[in-house]
């Protein structure tokens, strides 16, 4: 026989219940072949179990029976727990005896456990792990008696997760990396006063690395202040500021429209009102003109204070075709040419590319929209001179500044 545990619960039937000093009395002749057997008053037998003739005690009949009818006993299997079937005459008694089914039964269901017991825990005193099936986000393999849906479950090879409420709260992966749900993104520390990390879910998977410092760092938030101390280099293309950037006494040095000390004083602690304002280029403009001629790298901005000024920022290349004539290349407000902003010569090698980054501040005095264009022109109106030659992508960037 197969045990009950640990697929299910036995119940009372199941482990074959047992009444003292019970006995009927057959009603009506049995074959050795009948499988419903009438007795005088059903009633004090259990709903189903097992019976034994008293009318041969030298080999006494015991029979299996699943249900009763009135006092019809059904489902009977003869000759059961390895007896011998037989014929029984009206009048013999069917009698309740502890026979081996009884005992089979209940050893079984004992093994059963212990079997059970000794793979989670263990028999020889030693020290063992307790294992557990891997549950559910709403049924944990371990949780508590008062709140069932609440706990530890595994998930997949190597993976745990912990619910609460039935549902996924923090999960540890097989590679050791801890992963908080996205339907929160929240990292709460302290149970007082709390301070809260939160993450806004993306569009698709980040990693955000933390480079290490060299030494002990800090990176203070104070009412929404953020102070990085120490040398740091911010390597992205474009910084956007959302609020105002104080210098204190510290200038900006080294633009590319003058020297490190003018340039100091004449921007000093900027303000950015506006941008940046990116536009792009990829075409080539060659020409041979004096005049200065459009590459089509245009940006377009208009001031909220006519007290603003405008800082353009170009990044391109410049070539030029001859020893015999100069680039000069200028940027247009509109129609007004803000004079030659680059030179760019020919030192003895045809065809002499110059990467050319350029920074200018300009103050149109108004609120319109303005464009502002770079342009060149050959110095001596006869050799050529090249923006972009290669056509790679060129750049314009618009501040508006204080």
């Amino acid at each position: 026989m197969s045990a009950i545990w640990p697929s299910a619960v036995a119940t009372t039937l199941q482990m074959l219940q047992a009444l003292n000093n019970t006995k009927v009395t057959l009603n009506v002749n049995a074959g050795i072949g009948d499988t419903t057997l009438t007795v005088d008053d059903a009633s004090p037998l259990p709903t189903s179990g097992y019976v034994t003739f008293d009318d041969n005690e030298t080999n006494p009949e015991t029979v299996n029976y699943t249900g009763k009818s009135g006092n019809n006993l059904t489902g009977v299997t003869r000759g059961a727990d390895s007896t011998a079937a037989g014929t029984h005459v009206a009048g013999a008694h069917l009698e309740m005896r502890w026979n081996a089914a009884y005992h089979n039964t209940l050893a079984t269901e004992i093994i059963a456990i212990e079997q059970n017991l000794s793979d989670r825990f263990g028999v020889d005193g030693g020290t063992h792990v307790i294992l557990a099936v891997d549950g559910s986000s709403t049924a944990p393999a371990y949780s508590f008696a008062a709140d069932t849906n609440t706990g530890f479950y595994r998930t997949a090879s190597d993976h745990t997760c912990a619910t609460t409420g039935g549902v996924i709260a923090m999960e540890w992966t097989a590679s050791q990396q801890i992963v908080i749900p996205k339907t929160s993104n929240q990292l709460i520390l302290g149970s007082t006063n709390t301070v809260t990390i939160s993450s806004t879910a993306p569009s698709a998977s980040r990693t955000y690395t933390i480079p290490d410092a060299g030494g002990a760092a800090s990176f203070v938030m104070t009412a929404g202040t953020q102070t990085i101390s120490g040398a740091t280099t911010l390597s992205a293309a474009t910084i956007t500021l959302a609020a105002d950037m104080a210098a204190g006494s510290h200038k900006i040095t080294g633009l590319a429209n003058g020297t490190a000390t003018t340039d100091a004083a004449a921007f000093g602690q900027i303000k950015v009102i506006q941008g940046p304002i990116h536009s792009s280029n990829t075409g080539s403009t060659s020409t041979t003109s004096g005049t200065p001629q459009s590459t089509g790298l245009t940006g377009t901005i208009t001031l909220t204070n006519s007290a603003n000024r405008v800082l353009i920022m170009v990044s391109g290349n410049s070539t030029c075709a001859s020893t015999s004539t100069e680039l000069r290349g200028h940027i247009f407000r509109d129609s007004t040419d803000l004079g030659i902003n680059w030179y760019v010569n020919n030192p003895g090698s045809n065809n002499y590319d110059s990467p050319t980054n350029v920074s200018l501040v300009d103050s149109p005095g108004d609120t319109s929209a303005h464009t502002y264009t770079v342009k060149i022109a050959s110095s001596d109106g006869s050799h050529t001179v090249y923006w972009n030659r290669d056509s790679n992508p060129t750049y314009m960037q618009l501040w508006e500044v204080v």
